[in-house]
């Protein structure tokens, strides 16, 4: 009994120790997979930061490389903007300087009327049409081309095709159309008559007559044998148009000497092309750069009594200086009689 008692302790003890030994090695262990989970971890972190930091720094070359460019394209453009602003601005000025006179001279020359009438090449009336909404403002500025007009918001009765076709059809000049004052020489035209028929107001469209020294002005005005905005039309200084000996009747004055002399373009016998025809002719224009000066106005032209009477009280009250000019009721301008 005593043997397996002393068995039993020594078994007992033995147990103990083996577990003492297994506890002592598993608490050994232990910290050593914790360490080196640890360390992995940190290195996956490192790395990761490293990526990080790798992609930010390629983000920021790549930053700057785009602002490099964009500031080399920007300057570029500014420097071709600065000299496309010199070389017009430079443009302009000897286009002034070579062919405009001032207007205190011309004024000069028009207060002896037989002198500047002898002097000039061509006597035409020219014509401008526009609505009773702008007139204080051409009384006070002069009529203007439509590049000077458009910031004072002006109350149009022009096609908004036809004014973007001209303000980007440019001339020999290097100018496009809208740089230049546009009058007719035959204001009974299509356009005049097309607005009276569509708008609502139509009684309100009033025509101004110039009488212009063109010939003071022969390497700046422009004529035409039609209408501008038409392709089919030519454009020509009035000082390469000047020379009509070869075929005077093909010339541009030529045209123009002949719409002066006819009322309508329509005759029933007329097929659709040559009506369209005789409807660009009919519309033969002056292009003057930039302004006309008020000066020149010498008539309004206007359809009815109350519209005249309206121009007259607006003369009266705010323009007193010219009550030279004269306001006109002209129905059969206005197609009174619809022979076209």
């Amino acid at each position: 009994m005593l043997e397996i008692i002393i068995a039993l302790i020594h078994f007992a003890v033995l147990i103990i120790g083996i577990y003492k030994i297994i506890k002592f090695f598993k608490n050994r262990s232990l910290p050593s997979i914790k360490r080196r989970k640890k360390i992995k971890n940190e290195r996956i972190e490192k790395e990761r930061i490293e990526k990080e930091r790798i992609e930010k720094e390629r983000i920021e070359k790549e930053r700057i490389e785009k602002e490099r460019i964009e500031k080399e394209r920007t300057k570029r453009e500014r420097i071709e903007r600065e000299q496309l602003e010199k070389e017009r601005t430079k443009r302009e000025h000897e286009h002034n300087e070579q062919t405009f006179l001032s207007t205190s001279k011309l004024l000069d020359r028009i207060k002896n009327k037989k002198e500047f009438d002898k002097d000039r090449k061509f006597v035409y009336s020219l014509f401008h049409l526009t609505h009773i909404d702008n007139l204080e403002d051409i009384l006070s500025n002069g009529i203007l081309s439509h590049d000077l007009a458009m910031p004072k918001n002006p109350k149009r009765i022009s096609n908004d095709k036809i004014v973007t076709r001209r303000s980007r059809k440019s001339i020999s000049s290097g100018h496009t159309l809208s740089y230049y004052a546009n009058f007719y020489f035959n204001a009974r035209n299509p356009m005049l008559y097309e607005k009276i028929k569509a708008l609502n107001d139509s009684e309100n469209i009033i025509v101004f007559e110039i009488d212009y020294p063109l010939s003071d002005f022969e390497n700046v005005i422009y004529v035409s044998d039609g209408n501008c905005a038409n392709n089919d039309t030519r454009i020509e200084s009035i000082l390469k148009s000047e020379d009509t000996d070869a075929n005077p009747t093909q010339s541009i004055w030529g045209f123009i000497n002949y719409i002066l002399t006819v009322s309508g373009w329509k005759n029933n016998a007329d097929s659709l092309e040559v009506v369209k025809e005789k409807k660009r002719r009919i519309m033969a224009e002056c292009l003057i750069p930039k302004k006309v000066d008020v000066s020149f106005i010498h008539t309004i032209h206007v359809q009815n009594n109350d519209i005249e009477e309206k121009i007259n009280r607006v003369i009266i009250d705010n323009f007193p200086n010219f009550k030279n000019i004269q306001v006109k009721k002209t129905p059969e301008m206005f197609f009174s009689s619809w022979n076209l």
